[in-house]
């Protein structure tokens, strides 16, 4: 998603095509905008359901990761990993699971749902 915010994720999510694909096809997402109050909209969260979400963040003046972003990455149900707390995010694609782990606080949260 990169630096992709509010207007981006609305037009990804009013052509049908993507957004279908997009939500039948995503199980990880990397928040917009480095967890900007203006990314990963409630809307665009629930309609992809990720399983989990990355906030790539380090050190800022702006506030990044938001009180905000980070409340609508937790009410979408997805498991939230961050680069300014586990350092990098490892993700491991497997044919029947997914497993993340992060660099600093080592742990495989691996999803065996696929």
């Amino acid at each position: 998603m990169g630096d992709a915010g509010f207007p981006t994720e609305e037009r990804l999510m009013t052509d049908d095509e993507i957004r279908s694909f997009l939500s039948e096809n995503t199980d990880i997402i990397k928040v917009g905008h480095h967890g900007s109050k203006y990314a990963s909209s409630e809307l665009f969260l629930f309609a992809l359901l990720p399983k989990a979400a990355v906030i790539s963040v380090g050190t800022n003046f702006y506030g990044h990761p938001t009180g905000e972003a980070i409340h609508r990455i937790e009410q979408s149900g997805a498991d939230l990993y961050r680069t300014d707390l586990g350092g990098a995010i490892i993700v491991e694609i497997f044919e029947d699971r997914i497993g993340i782990r992060t660099m600093l606080r080592q742990g495989d949260t691996s999803d065996n749902k696929g």
